[in-house]
This record gives C-alpha cells, structure tokens and sequence, in this order.
C-alpha cells in the first residue's frame, strides 16, 4: 500500500504543479542493468518506510525527490524559454505530501495550492477517475517505469539519506488555496453558484494576495 500511496501523491503532484516542459534531447542514459538495481533500491525502501533521496535529470531539468514513509518532498528545477526574447527563465517549483494535504508552490508567486489527499476508500470509489491521470505521474518506483524514464532519456539515481519529520512541512510565507475548498464556498444550497459568496471570497483573496 506505501507504493501505492506514493504512486497518487506523485499525479496529484502532477496535475497542480506547474507543468513538464520536456524537450526531447538525446543524452546517454543508465544502463538497463542499472535502471533496475536502482528501481529495486527504491521500491523496497518504500516499501519498508526508509528515508531515500532521488534525483532524475535530463540536461537542464533536474528533479529531487525525499521519501519518508507517507512524507514526500518535490524539488523541480525547470528552465523555460521565451522565445520572443530569446531569455531563458529557471521556474523552481515544490510539492509536499504531510499525509493529510499535498502542498504545490514555485518561487514566482506567494501563492500556492493544496489538496487534501484521499483515503483509500475514496480511492476505491474512484477507481476509474483516477485512471485518467495515471500516464501523468513518474512511475521510477518499478522496473518498467525506470525503462520508460531511461527511453525518455533521464538519469535516475536514488539513495538512503537522514530525514526529519520537519523537513516536510510547507512554508508558512506562501498562502496555500484549496480549489475544491473554495468550489465548496461559493455553492448554494442546492450546488448552484451563489455569486454573493463568490464576491465575498474574491474580497477576501484580495486582501492576502498582492
């Protein structure tokens, strides 16, 4: 059930961080022997609640990954090209799973997002919803997931490392919105918009947000 839990932290991730802009270049990647000492490492680490540290990288783009049980921490590094100006732009972005809530920010805004995470039941009932996001989410905690990652020209190195607790909590400079949360506040009674609530809350969201 841990690689499971990580495999959903790793979509919904995903589908609220900024965005994979993956150029398709040619580099030498792992050898495959060494893709799946690697997956093996990883997987069994997971699967025993050991703290593993993970990098991928692919010329500029360069993800880390800290693993502790349920706790997870994204550090992604990615350059954006204006083509216009021809200026490179390097967007760092993060994520943090605490068990309860999946935080998402980047260094260009004081904003960020936070979902709360499902319970495995909710996962069950849902089954075919979350099916759509799947092709989304890295899966380098398997062999087949490494090859796909290698063909796509990533090097995957993982290792054991020391973790605390602490290091997974988000940064309280950064204010975090939940989207399904504020669905939620502007519903009437009968799930229609209520647009007296939605007024409110753009007040509200105009006073914290510059």
């Amino acid at each position: 059930m841990q690689t499971k839990h990580i495999a959903l932290i790793f979509i919904v991730i995903f589908i609220f961080i900024i965005g994979s802009y993956i150029k398709k270049t040619p580099l030498t990647p792992q050898t495959i022997n060494e893709q799946v000492t690697e997956a093996q490492k990883l997987e069994s680490a997971i699967q025993n609640g050991e703290p593993i540290y993970c990098v991928l990288d692919k010329g500029a783009e360069k993800m880390e990954y800290w693993i502790k049980g349920k706790l997870f921490k994204m550090k992604k590094t990615t350059p954006i090209k204006d083509e216009e100006t021809d200026k490179t732009t390097i967007i760092n972005s993060q994520a943090i799973s605490d068990q309860n809530y999946i935080y998402s920010w980047n260094d260009q805004s004081k904003q960020g997002y936070k979902i709360k995470i499902p319970t495995e039941q909710e996962i069950k009932e849902k089954t075919e919803e979350f099916k759509e996001y799947e092709d989304l989410a890295p899966q380098f905690i398997n062999e087949s997931g490494y090859q796909t990652l290698k063909n796509e020209g990533y090097t995957i190195n993982c290792k054991e490392t020391s973790l605390s607790d602490e290091e997974f909590t988000p940064p309280a400079n950064i204010k975090f919105i939940d989207p399904l949360e504020m669905i939620n506040a502007v519903q009437g009674k009968n799930g229609e918009l209520d647009l007296g609530k939605l007024q409110d809350l753009t007040k509200q969201y105009q006073q914290v947000i510059p």
